[in-house]
């Protein structure tokens, strides 16, 4: 198998995101937002809201976004202890320009809808979308958050 083989099987979710909102509720610390999301491609698939840091990483409304949720960054086997680990080689941090580690912490049923909240070190994020699409997200596992903003050429 390809090292891309491996990579794929570890993709929880991948879409393109279009950010609607920052800071709805109003700007509560200095270097964090907390941004408003859809999918694009799966159109009204799942919503978001999560914190980034902006200060890093700013992000603008209307803006489209390449979004994954991984279970790792390589070809290698996870870490037994779900911890981050430097990957040696080619890794999918290299095709994109923000990447978070974090652990789900609860999950929740509502209606036809899954909602899933995901702590990145204190930075939130809850995730609501269809059962079908975020069931194999599961309760108290690790992953990797990863972005990278599509550039548009006019």
């Amino acid at each position: 198998k390809n090292q891309w083989d491996l990579m794929q099987k570890e993709v929880l979710l991948s879409d393109t995101i279009k950010v609607t909102a920052i800071n709805y509720e109003g700007k509560y610390f200095e270097r964090v937002s907390r941004i408003d999301a859809e999918s694009e491609v799966k159109e009204g698939a799942f919503k978001m809201q999560i914190d980034i840091n902006t200060e890093i990483y700013p992000m603008q409304v209307g803006s489209n976004y390449d979004f994954m949720l991984a279970t790792s960054l390589g070809g290698d086997a996870e870490d037994e202890s779900g911890g981050y680990r430097p990957v040696q080689g080619p890794s999918l941090m290299d095709k994109y320009d923000y990447v978070m580690h974090g652990k789900v912490f609860k999950t929740e049923v509502e209606k036809h809808n899954l909602i899933i909240y995901i702590s990145f070190g204190g930075l939130l994020m809850s995730l609501k979308g269809q059962i079908k699409l975020l069931s194999n997200i599961r309760l108290d596992q690790s992953l990797y958050l990863l972005l990278k903003l599509i550039q548009h050429l006019f």
